[in-house]
């Protein structure tokens, strides 16, 4: 049984479980006339989440009250695709920035406002069924709304998803993971003569970056260097633009994680370049 500590809106209950837990309890009238210490009648109950570090009982307290009863209606009924797809822990931790997220794009969308994220097509090369997701719900909360919202909407969505399947740290290091990539992928597009139909090969690049962004290279003690050092000799005569790019890649990788990429790592780069950079 939930017992209310205290009602953030007609759709929103702070309460705790039998074990004292406390918990946000959502739901269409949950709140409506409910009072400290009044049970939570349990067929209102729509989710619950449990306030975590990153989003802790005051922050949630505060925000809910301020977004409008029917966007929270909208996102929750979404959040609900979420757990049917990916797992009650996922919703559970998206529960909060989704929310939001949703809320505050359907305020710009009625004021007319249109956000540009240049990272959007990005995201869909780094995280293919997370963004195919993440339109599904964007989609169909324009459909329920009658709000239209753009494609740009669903970037942060997928983002959202990415994280908490990947336990739910901080969101920013996600972002700043995703704009990383991007900028890998930029720095190839501006020597690619707009080669963009090969989406495959694009993702597969974009993989290898987010692998050699997660995985540090050997010590310099561990990598036998001679025949490395003659593969690279090799791509560097045979593909100059594709070595000077991934040159420049390995560059961006070893300053977001703190490492030197090894030869072989360049090499493979190098070999990646190729299927996206001409040489003449």
């Amino acid at each position: 049984m939930l017992i209310a500590v205290k009602a953030l809106n007609h759709n929103a209950v702070v309460c705790v479980d039998a074990a004292g837990q406390e918990r946000i309890a959502l739901g269409k009238g949950i709140g409506f006339r409910v009072k400290a210490e009044d049970p939570v009648d349990p067929t209102r109950v729509q989710r619950t989440f449990i306030p975590s570090r990153e989003d802790p009982a005051d922050r949630l307290s505060a925000l809910l009250p301020h977004l409008a009863r029917a966007d929270v209606a909208v996102a929750v009924a979404a959040l609900e695709k979420v757990t049917a797809d990916y797992g009650a822990s996922v919703a559970r931790r998206i529960a909060v920035p989704f929310t939001d997220h949703v809320a505050s794009a359907l305020r710009r969308a009625r004021q007319g406002m249109t956000v540009n994220r240049s990272l959007a097509a990005d995201v869909d090369l780094m995280h293919p069924r997370d963004m195919a997701f993440a339109r599904v719900l964007v989609g169909s909360i324009s459909t329920r709304t009658e709000v239209h919202l753009g494609d740009d909407e669903a970037a942060p969505v997928a983002l959202y998803l990415v994280n908490a399947r990947q336990g739910g740290g901080n969101l920013s290091h996600t972002l700043a993971r995703a704009e990383m990539v991007s900028s890998c992928l930029d720095r190839v597009r501006a020597q690619s003569l707009h080669r963009g139909e090969e989406r495959t090969e694009w993702r597969r690049f974009a993989a290898h970056v987010r692998f050699l962004l997660d995985h540090g290279a050997h010590s310099p003690e561990d990598v036998p260097r001679s025949p490395v050092e003659t593969v690279e000799t090799i791509l560097r005569a045979s593909y100059p633009r594709s070595y000077r790019v991934a040159k420049e890649v390995a560059g961006l990788v070893a300053g977001h994680r703190g490492t030197p990429l090894a030869g072989e790592e360049i090499a493979y780069l190098t070999m990646q370049c190729t299927r996206l950079l001409p040489e003449r």
